[in-house]
């Protein structure tokens, strides 16, 4: 599982990709704030392609003002 956090003020954007319980496809899940509907989740069948996704949504965030509070790795044990 890999785990993004974006911050402005005092909102907090987590961005986490990984494996689905089947460890196959690829899972991006979105928790933007003061989203009503919850989390948001797109899945891809290969890495490359999820890490593209990945890519474009930080492009947008750092470019409306937020940063990178935080990133970190970490292995689910199943």
């Amino acid at each position: 599982m890999l785990r993004w956090a974006f911050t402005r003020e005092a909102d907090t954007v987590l961005c986490e990709l990984g494996l689905t319980c089947e460890d196959s496809p690829y899972q991006l899940r979105l928790d933007p704030p003061g989203n009503p509907t919850g989390v948001a989740v797109e899945c891809f069948d290969d890495a490359m392609s999820a890490f593209q996704r990945h890519a474009m949504i930080e492009r947008v965030l750092l470019d409306d003002g937020w940063t990178l509070e935080r990133f970190e790795s970490k292995k689910i044990e199943r």
